[in-house]
């Protein structure tokens, strides 16, 4: 069975979603799974035309070989009306017998975390700014209308059953709606903008807003004390303030000095979400007797709260892959099979399954010699040799290896790296026009995992951040709070990423890189080969560029 699934770039009602994709699924397995902004190279782009044209390109596919065309929206209430869908994608009218065409937002979600989870028994938590519309939409304006915006699930090797749901109510806001407000006042305007906001939390201080909750939460329900509408969203936060008698510092001007303020309402608002999220599960799973939880939806990019909670819970949480709407081209397949009787368990969580792509070492040349640099051809068992050496040197790496990330995450297929020295990283932070309160991630090879985290561990897709401790080398990659965002690297994994961090440590060296996506500013993760060559072109700074399949790299 061939099943496709899709997040729609408009739904039936006019709304366009944003971070679309599409998947794949064969013969009982997910095969292929790709953001949309990938290919059209427009960052947050919702639908999934040219994500799914690629997947079929690279698996040898058409659409007449797909049995069923499963989709998921958001914004709206529930539909069996597939119009909207022919419309934006005609290409399937000979197939529309074939087309799903709704599925709960909140329920594709939560079928993602369920699918991958490693047990096959928890309860879900889904947490975004909005889902699907609840019931019949009675207000043009879509937030103004019963939505999902915290929903709960138990998941058993059967079924993915609602549980509950927080904040559901018409003009409710969601947690994640509370986080981008304070993100506006905190100078930075757009809920894609939120790890910013969490980033900046620990640079602040809760101390002065002692004894206020913008997040309310009893154990059995949520709320969220914000007032005003979505489109005045840190107007919203200084009435906040205002009613409770701090005086503060007007919202800030993006590109404008961050002041004490600012800090202290992100500080404020990450703790608040971090506590009022904890008592919800912890009531949650007393009620349930469950011992482990799943997490899905745009908060589960909080990789502080995900490390909070899971310290705090004291049972482990598990985050897919790609937790965020972007997964959802998945849920919509998962949502197919449960609904035939087939639920998707047990999956194996892998986080690489978008395009492949072979470099043409006649066009590298090519580009080598515009750019004023070298193309090395090498044996691949001398490559992560050459890389350390160069990497000890305090140089630039840009690496691309097999397939694409499917979530936010650059996990070695698609990265910068770099040793976490002081000259390296500052040239890194430079070529990425990072601000100095954000922290870098950092690859680190399984056998140190022990030795530098105490407690909480990290996961294999960069999706928490535990306390880390060590030598000055980790508190120079660590945050100022001292916690860690890594990616713990398999000592098993058959990657160009594995083998560097291994010859590191045959060096004598901590098996740890600096590892950010392999990205200009404001754009998508690179896909393919010729948007690995326009980063090397235009980032001058950038030293070397490595296409691990074809063994070879460019250095300037």
């Amino acid at each position: 069975m061939i099943l496709v699934g899709g997040l729609l770039g408009i739904s039936a009602n006019g709304v366009e979603p944003v971070d679309g994709g599409a998947a794949i699924w064969r013969n009982g397995k997910f095969v292929f799974s790709l953001p949309e902004e990938r290919i059209n190279r427009r960052k947050y782009s919702g639908g999934f035309q040219n994500a799914l044209a690629r997947g079929l390109e690279q698996l040898s596919l058409s659409l007449s070989d797909v049995d069923a065309f499963c989709f998921v929206s958001y914004g709206e209430p529930a539909t069996h009306s597939i119009e909207h869908i022919l419309q934006q994608a005609p290409e399937l009218i000979p197939y529309q017998d074939r087309i799903q065409p709704f599925v709960s937002h909140h329920l594709a979600h939560a079928l993602v975390a369920a699918g991958f989870a490693p047990q096959d028994q928890c309860l879900v938590a889904v947490y975004d700014n909005e889902g699907s519309i609840i019931g019949s939409q009675h207000s043009r304006i879509v937030t103004a209308n019963p939505m999902e915006r915290a929903s709960y699930y138990l998941a058993t090797p059967t079924s993915v059953d609602l549980l509950t749901r927080d904040l559901f109510g018409a003009n409710d806001v969601s947690l994640g709606e509370a986080f981008r407000r304070f993100s506006y006042y905190c100078g930075f305007p757009s809920h894609q903008f939120a790890g910013k906001t969490m980033a900046l939390a620990a640079y602040g201080s809760c101390a002065p807003f002692e004894g206020a909750n913008v997040l309310v939460c009893d154990g059995t329900s949520l709320k969220v004390d914000l007032r005003g509408s979505y489109d005045h969203p840190a107007a919203s936060v200084s009435d906040f303030f205002d009613r409770h008698g701090f005086a503060m510092t007007a919202p800030r001007v993006p590109g404008a000095a961050i002041e004490e303020d600012h800090r202290n309402a992100a500080a404020f608002i990450q703790h608040q979400l971090e506590r009022a999220v904890g008592a919800r599960l912890r009531y949650l799973l007393s009620v349930t007797g469950e011992t482990a939880i799943a997490f899905a939806g745009g908060l589960a990019y909080n990789c502080k709260l995900i490390a909070t909670l899971e310290d705090e819970l004291g049972v482990p949480v598990f985050v897919p892959p790609s937790p965020g709407d972007q997964g959802l081209c998945m849920g919509a397949i998962l949502s197919f099979l449960e609904s035939h009787s087939k639920p998707g368990r047990g999956l194996s969580a892998e986080s690489k399954m978008g395009g492949s792509y072979q470099p043409d070492r006649d066009v590298l040349a090519s580009v080598a010699q515009q750019a004023r640099a070298k193309l090395h051809v090498i044996d691949r068992q001398f490559l992560a040799s050459v890389i350390v050496d160069r990497l000890c040197a305090d140089k630039i790496v840009a690496l691309m290896e097999g397939r694409s990330e499917i979530g936010r995450r650059a996990l070695g297929a698609r990265s910068f790296l770099c040793i976490p020295s002081d000259a390296a990283m500052d040239r890194l932070r430079e070529l990425k026009h990072r601000e100095l309160f954000r922290p870098f991630g950092a690859s680190i090879l399984d056998t140190e995992i022990d030795e530098i985290f105490p407690a909480g561990k990290p996961d294999p897709f960069m999706l928490r951040a535990p306390f880390a401790r060590g030598d000055e080398v980790i508190r120079r990659v660590a945050h100022v709070d001292g916690t860690l965002r890594a990616q713990n690297v398999s000592s098993s994994d058959r990657t160009l990423l594995r083998d560097v961090l291994h010859e590191m440590r045959s060096r004598g060296m901590i098996a740890l890189l600096v590892n950010t996506s392999l990205n200009r500013a404001g754009e998508p993760l690179v896909e393919t080969v010729n948007d690995a060559l326009a980063i090397f072109d235009t980032l001058t700074t950038l030293d070397l560029l490595v296409f691990a399949d074809a063994s070879c790299y460019l250095e300037r």
